[in-house]
C-alpha cells in the first residue's frame, strides 16, 4: 500500500474538498493510502479586513506550495480561482477533477430572490465582480464588504443585519449547506470567476505519484480551466478588477463569455466567443484580446494607477 500525502488548508470547505480528492484517487487507485495534511496559508492566518494587495495574489496557496518544493507533500488541493496563473517553477497542476456548478448564488433573509428584496437592501460581499453585476441586476442595492470562510460569511449575515450574501454554490454544495440557496444566478446574469467551481491538483512535476494523480483529471473540466485561465493571463488581471469569465464545453466545442467593466462599475464590456476544446487557451486569449481591443485596456491601467496610489477599491 503506497500513501501520498495531499496538502489542503484547515477551513472547513478546503478540508471537504481534499477529502473529494482523496476519496476520488483511492478509488481510481485501489492499493493507494491518502494521507491530508492540513496547512495554515497566509490568508488564513490573517483575517484580511481589506481587498488582497497585489504582492499577496498567492496568500492561499505559497504555503502549500512551499511543502510542495520542499517535499513535505505530494500534492495540493486547491480551489482554482486561488490558484495564480504563473505557478512555481517545477510545480504543475497534474489534474483537474470534475467540475462542480460554477454560478453564483443568493443567500438572503426568508429564502427571497434578489428581485423580492425591499429597496436600497443591504448585501454582503468581498468580490468587486459580484458588486459590479449585482448593482447591474439592482441599482439601488446597498453592497458592503463581507470577508471570511463560507461558513463565517453566513452566520456574518444575520449578525451584521445583512438582507443577504453571494456566494459559489460550489463551496455550499461541497459543504452540504444547498439548504440555504435561496436563488441560482444564471451565467448570463452573472458571470463566475475564473476557475469558480473547479479544484486544481497540483504537484511537483517529477513527483512518484504523477501518473495516480492525473488518474482523475477531467476532460471538460481541463478545457474549461485552461480556457479561463488563459484568458485572464492574457489580461494580466489582479484581484482589484471587476473580471468574469466562463467557459463551457459542449463535445468537441468550447464556449466562453467574459465581462470586464471599470473600478467604479460604470462602464461595463461583455463579449463572447467560441472555439474548439482543442485549443481552449488560445480561445481564451483570443478573447481577452478582443476585449482589450474594445476599451478593457484602460480600465487594467485605472487599476494599476489605483494600486500606485494605494486605493484598491474597497466596497463602499
Amino acid at each position: 500500500m503506497q500513501k501520498i500525502r495531499i496538502g489542503t488548508r484547515k477551513s472547513n470547505l478546503a478540508i471537504a474538498q481534499a477529502s473529494i480528492v482523496a476519496n476520488m484517487l483511492i478509488k481510481a487507485n485501489s492499493e493507494l493510502e491518502v494521507e491530508l495534511v492540513k496547512i495554515s496559508t497566509l490568508g488564513d492566518k490573517n483575517a484580511l479586513h481589506g481587498r488582497l494587495k497585489q504582492d499577496m495574489k498567492t496568500a492561499f496557496t505559497k504555503e502549500l506550495e512551499v511543502a510542495l518544493i520542499n517535499g513535505e507533500i505530494d500534492a495540493a488541493v486547491h480551489s482554482l480561482k486561488d490558484l495564480p496563473s504563473a505557478l512555481q517553477d517545477g510545480l504543475i497542476v497534474a489534474s483537474y477533477p470534475p467540475r462542480d456548478d460554477p454560478r453564483d448564488v443568493l443567500v438572503s433573509k426568508n429564502k427571497v430572490s434578489l428581485n423580492m428584496l425591499p429597496a436600497n437592501a443591504r448585501i454582503g460581499t468581498s468580490s468587486i465582480r459580484r458588486r459590479v453585476q449585482l448593482l447591474q441586476l439592482r441599482p439601488d442595492l446597498q453592497v458592503v464588504e463581507l470577508h471570511g470562510n463560507v461558513d463565517t460569511r453566513v452566520n456574518k449575515m444575520q449578525s451584521l443585519g445583512l438582507d443577504g450574501i453571494v456566494l459559489a454554490a460550489a463551496g455550499l454544495n461541497r459543504l452540504g449547506m444547498q439548504e440555504v440557496i435561496s436563488q441560482v444566478f444564471d451565467v448570463g446574469e452573472m458571470i463566475p470567476a475564473a476557475g469558480q467551481g473547479i479544484l486544481a491538483v497540483e504537484t511537483n512535476e517529477k513527483n512518484s505519484f504523477l501518473e495516480q494523480l492525473r488518474s482523475i483529471d477531467d476532460p471538460k473540466s481541463r478545457a474549461e480551466a485552461l480556457c479561463e485561465r488563459s484568458f485572464t493571463a492574457a489580461l494580466g488581471a489582479g484581484c482589484n478588477l471587476p473580471v468574469a469569465v466562463n467557459a463551457k464545453s459542449y463535445g468537441a466545442k468550447l464556449e466562453i463569455q467574459a465581462m470586464i467593466a471599470s473600478q467604479d462599475g460604470s462602464k461595463v464590456i461583455k463579449a463572447r466567443d467560441s472555439g474548439s476544446t482543442s485549443d481552449p487557451e488560445g480561445l481564451g486569449k483570443k478573447l481577452a484580446i478582443d476585449m482589450l481591443n474594445r476599451g478593457a485596456e484602460f480600465y487594467l491601467k485605472e487599476v494599476a494607477e489605483l494600486e500606485y496610489k494605494g486605493d484598491t477599491g474597497k466596497i463602499k
